[in-house]
C-alpha cells in the first residue's frame, strides 16, 4: 500500500568496469515504507536470484 516497485530493466550503460547492470526502482510516499518494501523484498524470494554483493543507491538520478 501506497508504495511501488519498477523493474527490473538494463541500465543505460548496462555494462561497467565487466559487471552487469539492471535498475530497479522503488518508490513510495513515506521513506519507512520504501525501507519496509526493501526489507520485505531481500527477505523474500528476491534474495535467492540477487547476488550477495548487491548495491543499493538512494539516488534515483544515477538511473538517468
Amino acid at each position: 500500500k501506497g508504495s511501488r516497485v519498477f523493474g527490473p530493466v538494463e541500465a543505460p550503460r548496462p555494462r561497467l568496469e565487466g559487471k552487469h547492470r539492471r535498475h530497479v526502482l522503488l518508490r513510495a510516499r513515506q521513506r519507512r515504507r520504501l525501507q519496509a518494501l526493501l526489507e520485505d523484498l531481500l527477505r523474500g524470494g528476491l534474495a535467492r536470484h540477487i547476488p550477495s554483493h548487491l548495491l543499493v543507491e538512494m539516488d534515483p538520478y544515477q538511473m538517468m
